[in-house]
C-alpha cells in the first residue's frame, strides 16, 4: 500500500471575538487491488463575547470513492459561575449516496468542587436515518480527581 498526503491548517483572527480554522487535505492511496484519492476540508469559526462564553460553528465536507460527507453543527460554552460549566453541541451529517443522515445532540455540566476535584454529568443522543432509523442514548457520571 502507498499513501501520499497533503494536508494543511489556516487560523485567523477575524476580530477581537472572532476567529476562524481552516483545514484541508487530500490524499492518494494506492493498493494492489486499486488506487482511489479523498479529498476533505472544515471550517470553524469561533466567538467568544466574554471570558465566560463561546459559541462556536463547523461546517465540514469529505469525499471517499465518490462518497461525500457533509456535516454541519454548533457548540455552546458557558460559565455561569466560575465553578460551573456548561456545554451543548448538535452536529448534522449527510452521507451521498444513499443517503444516510446522522443528527447528534449532547450536553454536559461540569462542577468544578475543589482545585483537583469536579464533577460532571453527560447526556448524548444519537439518530442514524437511512433505510432504517437506529437511535442511541448515553448518560455519563464522572468524578475526577487529580494529585
Amino acid at each position: 500500500t502507498t499513501s501520499t498526503f497533503i494536508s494543511g491548517t489556516l487560523d485567523a483572527k477575524l476580530t477581537d471575538k472572532i476567529t476562524g480554522y481552516l483545514t484541508y487535505s487530500i490524499d492518494w492511496i494506492s493498493t494492489d487491488t486499486e488506487s482511489y484519492s479523498s479529498k476533505g476540508a472544515t471550517l470553524i469559526l469561533n466567538y467568544r463575547p466574554g471570558r465566560l462564553f463561546n459559541i462556536s460553528g463547523n461546517f465540514s465536507i469529505r469525499n471517499v470513492r465518490n462518497d461525500t460527507t457533509t456535516s454541519e453543527g454548533t457548540s455552546i460554552s458557558w460559565r455561569p459561575v466560575r465553578k460551573i460549566k456548561l456545554d451543548i453541541s448538535y452536529l448534522h451529517s449527510k452521507i451521498e449516496p444513499g443517503p444516510t443522515t446522522i443528527d447528534s445532540y449532547s450536553g454536559s455540566g461540569t462542577w468544578y468542587i475543589t482545585r483537583f476535584l469536579d464533577f460532571r454529568l453527560s447526556y448524548g443522543y444519537n439518530k442514524t436515518v437511512n433505510s432504517n432509523v437506529k437511535e442511541s442514548y448515553n448518560v455519563r457520571f464522572l468524578l475526577n480527581g487529580r494529585i
